[in-house]
């Protein structure tokens, strides 16, 4: 199954929630409107249950397709540019390094494949402060937290260009409250 990443987003989102969720919050979430969120909960089909509290995936059916395309956490991690966005954040959060053989079987590509993202990586670093270090399988983002920061800002800003953004994993990310509410502001404003 094909899927946009609006769609992906949507599946990821309703993944990570147990509740039931209503079409305007996928719609603030997405950042698009709630006759959007119909049409993607169609495209997703059998994934997605809808109702009168909204919409939520369906366990068994989602266990069936992340098991059946090859997805993991990576979800959405499919293009060279996902997978550069993917292995940037895991380098991001896990401050001993990772794995470059585990990170590939987890997306489910091949070592050669990871290799080149990491040195694609190192062009997306050149001009800060952040360097990569590797020891044996094992690859590290080194450098001061304001550029790692920066870089985290500037992965955000290229998200928020394909207008895929969801407001809680950038609150998470920053440790910031209230982001939500300022964006419903904003978006009132204008």
């Amino acid at each position: 199954m094909a899927l946009s990443a609006k769609q992906t987003r949507m599946l990821d989102i309703l993944a990570r929630r147990a509740a039931w969720v209503t079409a305007a919050e996928l719609a603030h979430d997405l950042a698009v409107t709630t006759r959007s969120i119909r049409s993607y909960a169609a495209a997703l089909g059998e994934l997605v249950e809808s109702g009168p509290n909204g919409y939520r995936v369906k366990p068994d059916a989602y266990a069936a397709y992340l098991a059946g395309d090859g997805s993991s956490d990576a979800g959405t991690a499919g293009s060279p540019q996902e997978r550069l966005v993917f292995v940037a954040r895991r380098l991001l959060d896990e401050p001993d390094g990772i794995d470059v053989y585990e990170t590939a079987e987890s997306l489910f590509v091949s070592d050669s494949t990871i290799e080149s993202d990491l040195t694609r990586m190192r062009g997306l670093l050149s001009g800060t402060e952040l360097t990569l270090e590797r020891h044996g399988g094992v690859v590290q983002l080194l450098g001061p937290e304001i550029a790692r920061r920066k870089l985290l800002s500037r992965l955000f800003r290229d998200e928020m260009r394909q207008s895929v953004v969801d407001v809680a994993c950038i609150q998470e990310a920053f440790g910031s409250r209230g982001l939500a509410d300022f964006k419903s502001d904003l978006v009132a404003m204008l």
